[in-house]
């Protein structure tokens, strides 16, 4: 018989499924009888493992003989002796109040034509699906325009109104005056933004403290823009000012939240780096001297490699073929030594 590979997922969400039900009822504590598990760890695939789940944590992995020995008799008993199960998925950068923007078109309708509680309700959708793929943590890096609605759905999840998998939220991002969506459209009308808009070291601050309040795990900024090539590389048009970013990563630090900088060039990811940001989104302008940087600092990337891929097409076809350089110049950044 074929292998099956299956995640450990599935069988959470079936028990938070059940839970939903039963949110009253005692701890439930699940057998697993695995025949292959992949330890991630050590780096490699052991054979007939033991797993010990009560309510929705893990609790015991080992051998099968001895765990099966130490399970409660009450045990719930599920067999997988002919699969092979991995941990649960991570996906560190996410925007589940978006569907799909490869076009500024893209982006503006859902901006200008769903309301937030019908965004959060596909959000709601796109968590789930997340979860039945095998993503049981999800860092999700601003609402794009719907407020703190990123936060709701995390709640939801935790209390059991719907599935989902773990999130980390950095609700409404930050930009600069006229550097973020919507744009070109008339002066005369009040147009949604797409992040919170501020510009002063002061009004960062407080504006970080916003976030904090009303449940921001992240906080996250978008540093440059106006990107093009020169010399080989990729440049970009930094947002903010020294001391406005210092401004904002010192007091998300204070506050004991990390900070993610969308940084596309090299101006914005240079800047990032200098003001000492936790991790560098996208990062298509990476070289190796600022890779080399990041890791005497610490700084985690995160590349999102296939969503340049999605959106590289249809972006040149609307008029900014620079994606399609940008693309190929992180395909060449993720094969580096």
């Amino acid at each position: 018989m074929k292998r099956t590979l299956l995640t450990l997922v599935v069988v959470f969400s079936l028990l938070q499924a059940t839970a939903f039900a039963q949110t009253k009822a005692p701890t439930p504590v699940v057998l697993i009888k695995a025949g292959r598990l992949i330890d991630v760890r050590a780096g490699r695939v052991v054979e007939n493992q033991g797993i010990i789940i009560e309510g929705e944590r893990i609790k015991t992995v080992g051998p099968l003989v001895g765990v099966e020995r130490n399970a409660p008799s009450s045990a719930r008993v599920i067999d997988l002796s002919r699969a092979t199960l991995l941990p649960g998925l991570a996906d560190c950068h996410t925007h589940i109040l978006l569907q799909g923007d490869i076009t500024a078109a893209d982006y503006d309708e859902q901006l200008l034509k769903e309301s937030i509680p019908y965004r959060t309700i596909r959000a709601t959708v796109a968590a789930r699906i997340a979860l039945l793929n095998g993503f049981t943590a999800m860092r999700d890096l601003e609402t794009e325009g719907a407020m703190y609605a990123d936060v709701d759905v995390k709640n939801a999840i935790n209390r059991r109104v719907v599935p989902g998998p773990r999130m980390f939220v950095a609700t409404r991002a930050f930009s600069a005056t006229g550097m973020y969506p919507l744009q070109g459209y008339s002066w005369e009308l009040r147009m949604p933004e797409g992040v919170q808009i501020v510009d002063g070291a002061d009004n960062i601050r407080r504006a970080v403290r916003e976030q904090v309040k009303y449940g921001a795990d992240w906080i996250k900024f978008y540093a440059d823009r106006r990107y093009f090539v020169k010399d080989g590389a990729l440049h970009s048009w930094v947002n903010f000012t020294d001391e406005e970013m210092k401004a904002m990563v010192d007091e998300a630090h204070r506050l004991g939240r990390r900070v993610a900088a969308q940084a596309m060039g090299r101006e914005g990811i240079e800047a990032s780096l200098k003001v000492g940001v936790d991790s560098i989104e996208h990062g298509f302008g990476l070289d190796e001297e600022m890779m080399d940087r990041m890791v005497r600092q610490g700084t985690y990337w995160c590349p999102t490699i296939y969503v340049g891929v999605y959106v590289a097409e249809g972006r040149a076809a609307a008029g900014a073929p620079i994606w399609l350089t940008m693309r190929d110049m992180q395909a060449m950044n993720c094969t580096l030594d």
